[in-house]
């Protein structure tokens, strides 16, 4: 097997020689002698060796330090330099290089020898760990792609999972309302005599609420609605929605009251038609958990002018919900009731989010649920 071959790059003749010299003698290939960074350069494009002797201080534009960056940025050689100088600056620009050996002039034939033996030792071993490293990005890449491919594949069956749920949980939710709807329908068309027509109008309003509350539950769960933020007066606007959700239940056996920490009604910045969704849905949930048995709702309202922030609390002492649900409430399709289609906390916690706020639920079985709303007071504020 034949030596290695060595490019020598020294300014200075005589040492230049000596170095061939000692070389040869050890049975090494001389690739070639040359006297400068810019020669070494053009050497090395016509006829690369298998390693470097480079001397720092050349003569020329190109020091040997800068003419090694070059060409371990054009191929990859080992390089072993040669210098008189071992001051702090020249080895910390060396450190930034690919250095497989350092030799201090003057030296002898054995440490010089001793040195190249051991950059080849150093470059073997740089190859194989470089190879390995080549062969273990490879198999991350490969495996990557196939976990990449792997989760594609899971979320595609999750999402026709997940479609599934919401197709099969909405056809059951309308059937029911339906169902009632063509039953008072029938009633008001054979009761000539009027008996029961407005029962079955009130009926029949109940149920398109109902369908009503399902189909807007999904249109805001399902695509992103641009919030239009302004003026509200907290206080009335609780009332409003408290008062409208009383006329649709309809339930003389739920008490519900209000009271807030000022005397004055205060004015957030809110989006009014996400406000008014959260509280519908929270008090839908609050009536809902008391069944046919009787109830109280309670609601706070509580400013922090200087944290720039307003709590919405709404307490009831309905049903409650147990410790291995109340982790679930806010994921999508999860539900306690005996009919819906459990997107409404979801949603309030989608509006909460663009208000920058957040929502705290507390519960325990059999005794109640309490609901904490934060929301800034002023948007602006906030930012």
């Amino acid at each position: 097997m034949s030596k290695p071959s060595i490019l020598i790059v020294e300014d200075e003749t005589i040492v230049a020689n000596d170095i061939k010299d000692i070389l040869e003698t050890a049975e090494y290939n001389v690739s070639g002698v040359v006297f400068s960074g810019e020669q070494a350069i053009k050497h090395i494009e016509e006829n690369v060796p298998d390693l470097v002797l480079m001397d720092i201080k050349l003569s020329g534009r190109v020091d040997g330090i800068d003419a090694a960056k070059r060409i371990s940025n054009s191929c990859d050689i080992p390089i072993v330099y040669l210098t008189a100088y071992g001051d702090k600056e020249t080895l910390t620009r060396v450190k930034d290089t690919s250095v497989f050996g350092y030799v201090l002039k003057p030296f002898n034939e054995t440490e010089l020898s001793a040195v190249i033996e051991v950059a080849f030792c150093r470059y073997k071993t740089y190859k194989m760990l470089k190879e390995e490293n080549d062969k273990l990005e490879k198999i991350v890449f490969t495996k990557t792609r196939e976990l990449s491919e792997m989760k594609e594949k899971v979320e595609h069956a999750n999402c026709l999972s997940r479609v599934g749920t919401l197709v099969s949980t909405v056809a059951h939710e309308l059937k029911n309302p339906v169902a009632v709807m063509k039953v008072a329908l029938y009633g008001i068309k054979n009761d000539t005599k009027r008996i029961f027509f407005e029962r079955d109008i009130s009926t029949i309003n109940t149920k398109v609420w109902e369908i009503e509350e399902i189909i807007k539950n999904l249109s805001n769960y399902s695509k992103a609605r641009k919030s239009v933020f302004r003026n509200i007066a907290v206080m009335d606007f609780v009332k409003e929605c408290v008062s409208q959700c009383e006329e649709q239940y309809c339930r003389d056996d739920v008490n519900v009251g209000i009271e807030q920490d000022s005397k004055s009604d205060k004015i957030i910045e809110a989006d009014a038609v996400g406000m008014m969704e959260l509280i519908f849905n929270i008090l839908n949930n609050a009536y809902q958990s008391f069944g046919e048995r009787e109830g109280e709702i309670r609601i706070r309202i509580d400013f922090d002018e200087g944290k720039n922030l307003i709590t919405l609390i709404f307490s009831d002492n309905g049903e409650g919900i147990d410790n291995n649900s109340l982790s679930k409430v806010f994921e999508p399709f999860f539900t306690l009731k005996p009919k819906g289609i459990g997107l409404g906390l979801s949603v309030c916690k989608q509006i909460v989010k663009l208000h920058g706020g957040s929502i705290d639920i507390e519960s325990e079985k059999g005794k109640g649920t309490k609901v904490s709303v934060n929301l800034p007071i002023r948007q602006s504020l906030s930012k």
